[in-house]
């Protein structure tokens, strides 16, 4: 059995498998947990922890679309469950009184300890913070268990027959994303925590305390529930919200009183955008929002060609790349929604609308350089567009190759929407470069801004027109001579007429800054 379950470590940490190879590895664990219930020889700690982290290499969330797949042929992930805890009461029968034993593995933590039945030392508090070993996870989870040791009685019948209790918890890193959903538009939306005590006892009231931490953002109506294994078919199971009182919750955990030790987790209500259709077609109002955004596009991509010879400029050229970036984007939006159930097209459509999102804010801020170098005069045509092709291209290009790098696309593409996942802080890596260029655009728009509001502003006619500004000031009344803004009424026609220009310039130029902003945001 050592060797087997060594032999069952070093395969499935390679993570080159298939979804029926999970069922075989299920089958496997529950032979070898059967073998030593029937021998006498009890495994060492060696091959208990081989064991547990097996487990966790078989739970890990890149096996999720191999889960769902193998639980078309078995409730896996149920007969896992009951190999777990069978596996665990046989350890605590070899433990001495009053021994514990904490196991820590990627996705698992797993506590055992023998009680006596007669005396209980202490009240059940799990999991033990500060333990060493224990990995980020775990040591700064806030799901907490407590189980007051008047819980562990027993009918004075069973007492004679039975002199100590085997108490083991495991807490689930990522078995509710492997679980059997619950449906109607629920998810488990907490890690899963297992309590499994023999012999059995049964709490005389709702005195079992369990609380967990969310880990979905934006979900609604939590509610404590409950696996049991009764209420449908025995291979398969349940969630019961009926045994457990949800408690008045926290934004951030829920709190819940139970009446019998099982499996606990949260259930609650997902977001409208995170509920998907089954078929995985786009839905409708996306359709058609993304039609009418490439029709216009594509309109302006076209008008553009069609007289291309007399608007040729830096400006058009920048606006016929942020109009590509935006089409491009539109285009992979309705392509992904039907590739969630692919994760490899998945994670390659959210690294390519990660680029396409991120270029079209560089190309927002190549416009605002370019306002900026046609404010001062400073206009070098070739050795300029080369640098707006690579702020433009290049640096989305550069961030996008680097996150990659660093996550193995991990984290690109979730079972829901192929974006980038809320966890692990990938996000970050578009939120980041987005809200520089932001602060950056809003700092060369109040600096355009001031030099349009100065005196000797913009004079000169071929400044103006490679700035987008070309007015005419010829005629313009000067209504205001004591605000501030003219000093003498006396002023000449040349003064005057700088002053207003620069006056009307900056009420050109801010509704501008304005929009682009939006458009950012």
């Amino acid at each position: 059995m050592t060797q087997v379950v060594r032999s069952m470590l070093e395969l499935v940490s390679t993570k080159n498998y298939y979804s029926g190879d999970l069922l075989f590895c299920v089958e496997i664990l529950r032979n070898v947990t059967d073998t030593y219930k029937r021998a006498t020889y009890i495994p060492s700690f060696e091959d208990i922890q081989k064991f547990f982290h097996a487990v966790s290499h078989i739970l890990d969330a890149d096996n999720r679309e191999k889960w769902e797949d193998a639980q078309q042929v078995a409730p896996g992930s149920v007969l896992l469950m009951k190999v777990l805890e069978d596996y665990i009461h046989l350890i605590g029968d070899a433990l001495k009184p009053f021994q514990s034993s904490i196991i820590v593995t990627e996705n698992l933590v797993i506590s055992i300890q023998r009680e006596p039945v007669s005396a209980v030392s202490s009240d059940i508090n799990f999991p033990m913070k500060g333990r060493r070993g224990m990995n980020d996870w775990a040591r700064n989870s806030e799901d907490k268990l407590f189980i007051p040791k008047e819980v562990l009685t027993l009918p004075n019948a069973e007492t004679e027959e039975s002199t100590y209790f085997v108490i083991g918890a495991v807490l689930y890193r990522t078995l509710g994303l492997i679980l059997p959903p619950p449906g109607n538009s629920l998810a488990v939306s907490s890690k899963v925590l297992t309590v499994t005590i023999r012999p059995l006892t049964k709490p005389p009231d709702q005195q079992v305390v369990v609380e967990l931490s969310h880990i979905i953002n934006g979900t609604s109506s939590p509610q404590c529930a409950v696996w049991d294994y009764s209420k449908s078919d025995a291979s398969s199971g349940s969630w019961d919200t009926d045994s457990c009182q949800t408690l008045p919750t926290h934004p951030s955990h829920t709190k819940c009183l139970c009446d019998q030790l099982s499996t606990f987790a949260v259930l609650a209500q997902l977001p409208k955008e995170m509920v998907m259709d089954v078929s995985g077609s786009p839905s409708v109002p996306l359709m058609i929002g993304c039609a009418v955004s490439c029709m216009a596009l594509l309109i302006l991509l076209a008008v553009y060609a069609a007289f291309w010879r007399f608007i040729r400029s830096e400006r058009s050229i920048i606006l016929l790349n942020f109009c590509l970036s935006i089409l491009a984007s539109n285009v992979l939006i309705l392509v992904g929604q039907s590739q969630a159930l692919s994760k490899a097209v998945c994670a390659l459509i959210a690294a390519f609308l990660h680029f396409f999102f991120l270029s079209s804010f560089c190309w927002v801020l190549t416009e605002a350089w370019q306002s900026y170098l046609a404010v001062i005069g400073q206009m070098r045509t070739r050795l300029v567009r080369k640098r707006f092709l690579c702020l433009g291209w290049g640096l989305p290009a550069l961030v996008v190759a680097v996150s990659v790098g660093f996550t193995r696309t991990k984290g690109y593409g979730t079972p829901h929407y192929c974006w980038l996942s809320l966890e692990g802080g990938l996000l970050y890596a578009f939120v980041g470069p987005a809200a520089v260029i932001v602060l950056v655009n809003m700092l060369i728009g109040i600096i355009v801004f001031n030099k349009l509001m100065s005196r000797d502003g913009i004079s000169d006619k071929s400044k103006k027109q490679r700035a987008g500004i070309e007015i005419s000031c010829r005629n313009l009344p000067l209504i205001c001579s004591t605000c501030g803004v003219l000093p003498s009424a006396k002023l000449s026609a040349a003064t005057a007429s700088n002053a207003v220009a620069s006056l009307w310039s900056s009420c050109v130029v801010l509704p501008l800054w304005l929009l682009l902003g939006c458009l950012q945001f």
